[in-house]
């Protein structure tokens, strides 16, 4: 039948044909069809999502037309979408052989071979793909081909290049500043990344997500000025973009602009679901304001939108602490305690409710848990050895104590074991330690003089640090 040009009149002879091809193969009975047919009726059985008459109409073409390459690579697409890459290889060697000119078999060959892991033979196939219509498509993907390559090898830093000139040759891909924007965070090749990003936006000014990157790569390298401006950027030219907003936020917040980052989280909540974590973030940003009771007002917000994110509560719990509502806090960190028992900042907190409310074994159960989670965190070690000191059981105290540096180091742990010391009646030894952890930080003696709050009445030991106060301390 003659195909007629008016694209509706088309697809309503496309779906007669494919209708008549169903019942006639059912029966056996499949006449005649033009070459070009055939390919139409494969193409709109798989469109429309039908592979088993696609590859049913595919077979009889080769059928009818046993030298026709292009139906070949037809029925090989197919194949390779059902996952039967060695027939599918099959059928695109014998297209390849009928038609040496032809680079979309070669590709397709190519990628069929990286899905087998035969990355060697993958890569000859592209190196003999010819640029044979000149096309740049066809060199974008056999960039992307390599990417592939790469990235299945663990050759992160070979994969970014690949991705690049991908690019440049697709400017319009974004799925491929998506990629580039995984791939640097394997390859640690941020400074390549920016430099790359600044190129592709002088041709692409109005891309979000290579905006979003750039803050990225930004944020890595610690330049959060252009990490906040770059962030700015991406939601600026698409409003609902909620992570720009979010991260964004988290920049301020490292930069100490708390207002700038509520700013963020509110600016998001306009136009982007209010989830959990634009609450936990808007939350966040206040209590670091330290307006507590408006903070609490967000994380309560949090729980109710999203009761199974266990931020919400753990930030009701600082909130309730810093109000002296320790009985209330106690039941916050309980539940975030619950929703995920492997945080040990949860654990932690849940130790400072209870110590606070008196129960000293629960809150040494829930010290030791923050311990057990994370040994390498210097701070949970000195918190259980405070805790134990303020007890009198400086037996334990020194136990761990001595756990504490099997597992990790810190000047702190210095600090703390210095308060050992002159708690114990050895000041001698504390004098050292103390002198020893001034070296390494002297803004940190503030913490000692903290956990031994006596010895600021002590003119030889407040004339010992001022004495070792670096000149260039104020």
């Amino acid at each position: 039948m003659k195909m007629h040009n008016d694209k509706n009149w088309n697809n309503k002879n496309l779906e007669v044909l494919a209708d008549q091809f169903e019942v006639m193969s059912q029966k056996g009975t499949v006449g005649f069809y033009e070459e070009a047919v055939i390919e139409s009726l494969v193409e709109y059985f798989w469109n429309n999502n039908r592979i088993d008459m696609a590859q049913c109409a595919a077979q009889w073409g080769i059928d009818l037309y046993p030298y026709s390459s292009s139906i070949i690579y037809l029925n090989a697409q197919l194949l390779y979408f059902r996952k039967k890459y060695p027939s599918a290889l099959h059928e695109l060697d014998r297209a390849i052989a009928l038609d040496p000119m032809d680079s979309e078999s070669r590709l397709l060959k190519a990628r069929i071979l990286i899905e087998m892991e035969r990355y060697d033979q993958a890569s000859e196939t592209l190196e003999n793909i010819s640029n044979f219509e000149g096309s740049t498509n066809h060199e974008a993907t056999i960039h992307l081909c390599y990417a592939a390559i790469y990235e299945n090898l663990d050759r992160h830093a070979d994969m970014f290049d690949s991705l690049c000139n991908a690019l440049r040759l697709d400017w319009d891909n974004e799925e491929i500043v998506e990629r580039l924007g995984l791939c640097v965070e394997f390859s640690q090749r941020h400074e390549d990344h920016i430099h790359f990003l600044q190129e592709y936006l002088d041709e692409r000014p109005y891309s979000s997500i290579a905006w979003y990157n750039l803050g990225h790569s930004y944020w890595y390298q610690k330049d959060y000025e252009n990490a906040s401006d770059a962030f700015e950027y991406a939601f600026y030219i698409d409003k609902y973009f909620q992570q720009a907003y979010v991260d964004c936020a988290e920049v301020f917040i490292k930069m100490g602009l708390y207002e700038r980052a509520l700013s963020c989280f509110e600016d998001a909540m306009e136009y982007c679901p209010k989830d959990g974590e634009l609450y936990i973030g808007r939350g966040n940003s206040l209590f670091m304001m330290k307006d507590y009771e408006k903070a609490l007002v967000a994380y309560s917000e949090a729980t109710l939108v999203a009761p199974k994110n266990p931020d919400g509560y753990y930030g009701k719990g600082l909130c309730l602490m810093e109000m002296k509502c320790a009985k209330q806090a106690l039941e916050a960190f309980g539940l975030a305690c619950k929703l995920d028992d492997r945080r040990e900042e949860f654990a932690a907190a849940l130790g400072e409710a209870y110590y606070s409310l008196g129960n000293m074994g629960k809150a040494s159960e829930a010290f030791n848990r923050a311990i057990e989670l994370a040994p390498e965190m210097s701070e949970y070690w000195v918190r259980l050895i405070t805790f134990l000191m303020d007890e009198e059981r400086y037996d334990e105290a020194l136990e761990n104590l001595n756990g504490a540096f099997l597992n990790t180091y810190g000047t702190e742990l210095m600090y703390c074991h210095a308060a050992y010391c002159f708690k114990t009646g050895n000041r001698k030894e504390g004098m050292d330690l103390l002198e020893g952890a001034m070296i390494e930080n002297y803004n940190m003696h503030e913490s000692f003089l903290d956990l031994c709050p006596y010895l600021e009445k002590d003119n030889e030991i407040m004339a010992f640090i001022a004495t070792h106060r670096p000149l260039d301390t104020h």
